[in-house]
């Protein structure tokens, strides 16, 4: 049998003024909507049973700001790569974008890749084994030269923030994004797929906080094995994705 199953979230730019951003704010920032509700009504798949399901538990994340940036990348004498922004100015530009062109194999010719926290998103639930799939919304590759990478972890037992990484198309054009563009898409997965959720906007506990911070923290205790580890461990039954499942017998 089916239930509904609540989704706390809470919207932010910077972790250091994550309880006083005015992103949180009705008229800033955009609440997720689900991709059944942005649909064309009148388009050919709507009455589809099999796209309404997926669609009704897919959620699109939206810039709340204009933001248009022109990416050079490292090139072959120097090494060294730019990002120039001629909207942000210095102090937006460090709080929301994160060149990684020190970072190696992120930042080559060949690709681009470069981290925004614009906007930074905190889902929690009470939940056991609710799995979190960010994904990319396919239009931004087209419209803003973007495409925000895939992944997926079980938030039940590793609650973190929520920003992304995004591979630039075509590192010849700039990035240009306006406000209200779709960013990409998060959508949510339990044992039973037929069950639905509903998403509460919520301030998170000061506790949560501070076991968020630990998280944070974890990996240079245990390393990165122990950390994954962790990020997919299920508390109880069965992940919905067969092959991260580990049986108990």
């Amino acid at each position: 049998m089916s239930k509904t199953i609540k989704i706390n979230y809470h919207q932010y730019d910077i972790w250091e003024d994550i309880l006083t951003s005015s992103l949180a704010l009705d008229f800033v920032g955009f609440e997720p909507e689900t991709l059944f509700q942005n649909a064309y009504k009148k388009s050919v798949y709507y009455q589809c049973p099999a796209w309404a399901h997926k669609a009704k538990r897919t959620y699109i994340v939206r810039c709340p700001v204009d933001i248009t940036l022109k990416v050079t990348p490292p090139d072959d004498e120097s090494g060294e790569g730019s990002i120039e922004s001629e909207n942000l100015n210095q102090i937006r530009f460090d709080r929301w974008i994160s060149p990684t062109f020190d970072v190696e194999n992120w930042c080559r010719k060949e690709k681009v890749t470069l981290q925004f926290n614009m906007p930074k998103f905190l889902f929690w639930t009470d939940e056991r084994n609710v799995w979190m799939e960010q994904s990319p919304y396919p239009l931004t590759a087209v419209k803003n030269n973007i495409l925000c990478l895939n992944g997926w972890f079980n938030l039940s037992s590793w609650t973190r923030s929520l920003s992304f990484a995004m591979d630039v198309v075509d590192y010849t054009k700039p990035i240009v994004i306006k406000r209200g563009d779709p960013l990409y898409q998060v959508s949510f997965y339990s044992k039973n797929l037929d069950d639905n959720y509903k998403l509460v906007k919520k301030e998170p506990s000061e506790k949560l906080l501070r076991d968020i911070k630990k998280r944070t923290k974890a990996k240079s205790y245990i390393g990165r094995i122990g950390h994954d580890q962790e990020m997919f461990k299920n508390q109880k039954g069965k992940c919905p994705v067969e092959f991260l499942w580990k049986r108990d017998d």
